[in-house]
């Protein structure tokens, strides 16, 4: 059986030499089968055709591995539980990626590009608004590469290479008021064609959220496909990795995107000196970064395109 063990290098650990900029920071090991380790860890702080790459790693078709999710519910896991179909047919990985010891289940509906987070039992008390404090998950849809597994084919792609991508996407905050969540698009960048743990630039792209705040370094608020973003940047470290991380704020927040431009925001890093354009962009997440309960948050559709 072939794992999944994708590196979520965003989100914080709880132990260890940290500072003050480490709760985007973990190494969590995802896959079937196996169980999770290397959980915790110490941090010190664009062309109209794209070309199919041959990675280090062989592709496998995450259906030889991960089942169809099929309208099921997936309780406290770190784990994929299967796969979806987004309305063109490509495969994406599905994950409730409940890495932080927390109580969540979240259930697709018939293999769509879809979840829904049915419960989020946390284990903390509701913090202040605290950017540095660590989610508890992040459920989301993984399009391109995890690390050794490729969900589609084609992945990596080189930055310079590929064509114009978009995403577009809806969401419910049906949520409680007093809950804590921002929802986003995650992008990947490796310096190299390998697809496993990022040693490039992470950039996410936050459009709504409830009891969060940004942090780092602001760049700049730049107007991005018609809307405005405060952009902050930190470089994280996870023993011999070091990223480039970029969040993306969107000053007016939305329930859904249609036709975002990734692109835009790739040139954006590039110009700002966060990636190089001889990088390679290895996949994207879509999902909810939870911090406290979410309990009825829904993705309810998917797709990226060119």
């Amino acid at each position: 059986m072939q794992i999944d063990s994708k590196t979520k290098l965003r989100r914080g650990l709880q132990n260890g030499s940290s500072t003050s900029l480490n709760w985007r920071v973990t190494q969590a090991i995802h896959g079937v089968g196996h169980k999770l380790v290397n959980r915790r860890v110490s941090t010190v702080a664009v062309g109209t055709a794209f070309v199919l790459l041959m990675t280090a790693l062989p592709f496998t078709s995450s259906i030889d591995s991960v089942a169809f999710a099929n309208g099921t519910q997936n309780c406290p896991s770190s784990t994929p539980w299967g796969t979806a179909l987004d309305q063109n047919g490509v495969e994406m990985g599905i994950n409730n990626d409940d890495w932080n010891g927390g109580h969540q289940c979240a259930r697709n509906t018939d293999n769509g590009a879809d979840f829904t987070v049915t419960n989020q039992g946390s284990i903390v008390p509701k913090q202040s608004n605290d950017s540095t404090a660590p989610p508890q998950a992040y459920p989301d849809l993984i399009y391109g590469c995890s690390n050794t597994m490729c969900y589609s084919s084609g992945w990596p792609k080189l930055v310079s290479s590929i064509g114009y991508w978009y995403a577009t996407g809806n969401i419910n905050t049906t949520a409680e008021t007093g809950d804590d969540w921002d929802a986003n698009y995650d992008l990947w960048f490796n310096r190299t064609d390998n697809i496993g743990p990022s040693r490039g630039a992470e950039l996410m792209i936050n459009f709504n959220h409830q009891g969060r705040s940004p942090h780092g370094t602001l760049l700049g608020e730049p107007n991005l496909g018609g809307s405005v973003y405060d952009v902050y940047e930190q470089q994280r470290t996870s023993g011999s990795y070091t990223w480039n991380y970029v969040d993306f704020w969107r000053e007016n927040t939305t329930s859904s995107v249609s036709h975002l431009q990734l692109n835009q925001f790739m040139s954006y890093a590039i110009n700002a000196g966060a990636m190089q354009s001889s990088w390679y962009w290895t996949g994207i997440d879509s999902g909810f970064e939870t911090w406290y309960e979410g309990a009825g948050l829904q993705w309810l559709y998917d797709f990226i395109s060119t």
